[in-house]
C-alpha cells in the first residue's frame, strides 16, 4: 500500500507539473503612432514660410527593418509628408526642401507569445526620423514644430510563477545643436513612455498602459555669421518605438510541486528506516 501511495504521489506531481507547463503562455502586444512636423516660422504673431526667414530645413528617416526573434513580430513604417523632395539611399530617406506642413509619421506594431517551457519571443522597433534646421541669416528665427502621438501596450499571462511578459512604448522629442557635426547643446523637448511587467516587479505593474496627446513647440534658432551659417545645425529627433518580451521559464511551480511530491517519500523512507532499526533492536 505504501508503495502504491508513493507511486500515486509521484504520478500526481508529474501530471500537475506537465499540465501546468502545457498551459503556460505569456503574451505582449503594442501599437504606436507618432508624428513631428514643421508648422512654420513666426514673424511677430504671424506664422509664415520658414524659407522667408532664411532657414534651410531637411530630414532623414531610417527605414531599416525592426528586430524580432522567436514568435515575436515587429513592424515599423516611417512616412514623410508635406513639402519636400525625397531620395532613398541604403534604406534611409533623405528629404530636402522641407517647410511648413512637412514632417514624418511613425507607425509601430509589436506582438509575441511564448508557450513552451524555455521559449521566448522578443521584438524591438525604434525608428528615429530627424529634422535638421540650418539658419542662413544673422537674425534669430522662431521655428514652430507640431507633434502628436498615441500608444497602448498590453501583456497577458496565465501563470505568473512560470512566465514573464514585458512591454515598453516611448515617444520622445530631442533637440541637439551642433557645430561642425559636434554636439554643442542638448535639450529634451517632450517625452512620454510607459511599461508594464508580469509578475509585477521593479516598481512596475501588470496593468495595460497607454497615453496620447499633441502639442506645439516654439524653438529659437540662433542667427549666424559667415562660415558658421554652413556648419551650425539644429537637429530635432523623434525617438519613438516599442520593446516586447514574452518568456516561459523552467517552472518554479512545478519544482515546488515536485518538492511536495518528494517530501512524503522522504517521510515514508525515514519511517521505514526507523521501523527496520526498531525491528533489529
Amino acid at each position: 500500500m505504501k508503495n502504491i501511495a508513493v507511486g500515486l504521489v509521484i504520478l500526481l506531481t508529474i501530471t500537475l507539473a506537465w499540465t501546468t507547463q502545457a498551459r503556460a503562455t505569456a503574451t505582449y502586444d503594442g501599437t504606436l503612432t507618432g508624428s513631428i512636423s514643421v508648422a512654420g516660422c513666426l514673424s511677430g504673431a504671424i506664422l509664415h514660410s520658414c524659407v522667408q526667414s532664411g532657414l534651410v530645413i531637411f530630414g532623414t528617416a531610417d527605414s531599416s527593418p525592426p528586430f524580432a526573434s522567436g514568435a515575436g513580430l515587429a513592424t515599423q513604417t516611417v512616412t514623410a509628408f508635406g513639402a519636400g523632395t525625397d531620395t532613398v539611399m541604403n534604406g534611409t530617406t533623405f528629404r530636402t526642401g522641407m517647410d511648413g506642413g512637412s514632417g514624418f509619421t511613425i507607425t509601430s506594431l509589436i506582438s509575441g507569445s511564448a508557450a513552451a517551457t524555455g521559449s521566448s519571443a522578443t521584438s524591438l522597433t525604434f525608428p528615429s526620423p530627424t529634422i535638421f534646421v540650418r539658419n542662413t541669416d544673422s537674425g534669430e528665427v522662431t521655428l514652430v514644430v507640431d507633434y502628436s502621438f498615441s500608444y497602448i501596450n498590453t501583456i497577458g499571462i496565465n501563470l505568473p510563477l512560470t512566465e514573464t511578459a514585458f512591454s515598453f512604448s516611448e515617444f520622445d522629442l530631442n533637440r541637439i545643436d551642433s557645430v561642425f557635426g559636434f554636439p554643442d547643446a542638448f535639450q529634451d523637448l517632450f517625452e512620454s513612455s510607459c511599461s508594464n511587467i508580469n509578475p509585477p516587479q521593479f516598481g512596475l505593474t501588470s496593468d495595460p498602459c497607454a497615453d496620447s496627446g499633441s502639442g506645439r513647440l516654439s524653438l529659437t534658432i540662433a542667427g549666424c555669421v559667415g562660415f558658421a551659417c554652413e556648419v551650425t545645425v539644429t537637429a530635432l529627433s523623434l525617438d519613438a518605438g516599442q520593446i516586447g518580451l514574452a518568456a516561459v521559464v523552467p517552472e518554479p511551480g512545478s519544482l515546488a510541486l515536485l518538492s511536495l511530491g518528494l517530501a512524503p517519500i522522504g517521510v515514508l523512507s525515514r519511517l521505514r528506516w526507523r521501523r527496520s532499526v526498531s525491528t533489529r533492536i
